[in-house]
């Protein structure tokens, strides 16, 4: 059995994984899942990918059959809820996709913590953890109000958010 699998729909991408030696399935998860063996992973990374899926709540369902009872899901997300796309937003009534980044055209979802978490919970998942990554700095006094309201406002320094979940005790026997 092959240690490390992938799912990668672009086909250069799937060919140069292979021939490190990983097993590869050359496809959306959607068209390969019936390929990847149930109960038979210790751990699924999804990093900037859940953005990307056509169904992403039909895909954190599903995919806890892969997994071993002990199995975790890691991932990480873009943020939202990030201070530099809610300011053109707000302020500039722009919402612009670019060529990567939280903005990133084949995004096809766009999640903050809170809806994250709700989705996760909701397709039968404990979230273990859920924390900022790509924390940004900001002009100081927009650092000082934030940290004033550090509480409510946490979330709008970071990029991106990194998420850990497991399957529920009930749900493995």
């Amino acid at each position: 059995a092959e240690a490390y699998w992938g799912v990668d729909p672009v086909t250069q991408h799937a060919k140069a994984a292979e021939q490190k030696g990983f097993k590869i399935l050359n496809g959306l998860y959607e068209d390969v899942e019936d390929k990847i063996p149930d109960a038979y992973f210790d751990l699924i990374a999804c990093n900037d990918v859940i953005e990307h899926m056509l169904d992403p709540i039909g895909f954190l369902r599903d995919v806890k059959k892969k997994l071993k009872p002990t199995g975790k899901l890691i991932a990480s997300i873009p943020n939202i809820r990030y201070a530099p796309i809610l300011h053109k937003l707000i302020f500039e009534a722009d919402f612009e996709y670019a060529q990567s980044g939280i903005m990133d055209y084949t995004h096809l979802h766009f999640f903050t913590h809170k809806s994250f978490r709700k989705i996760a919970e909701s397709t039968g998942w404990n979230v273990d953890l859920i924390e900022p990554i790509n924390i940004q700095p900001f002009r100081p006094i927009t650092n000082l109000l934030l940290k004033i309201f550090e509480h409510k406002y946490h979330d709008l320094r970071n990029a991106q958010f990194v998420i850990r979940l497991s399957i529920p005790f009930s749900a493995k026997s």
